[in-house]
């Protein structure tokens, strides 16, 4: 198994990780959000506390983002 350590910085202007990235614009990328996407569908995820359906997921992230 592969560790890998990360350093997180907080700063004014948001969480960054050592080189100075976005944490959260890395979740909220377009690329992350088609791969979770992609592994929820493939699982055949059922839909959680807000009653959207897998196969819902990627229009509502086209329509939401």
């Amino acid at each position: 198994m592969h560790s890998t350590k990360i350093t997180i910085i907080e700063s004014r202007n948001g969480v960054k990780d050592a080189k100075g990235n976005g944490l959260l614009e890395k979740v909220l990328s377009d690329l992350n959000i088609d791969v979770a996407i992609q592994r929820v569908v493939a699982n055949a995820g059922s839909h959680g506390i807000d009653n959207m359906k897998a196969n819902e997921l990627r229009g509502y992230f086209k329509t939401n983002s």
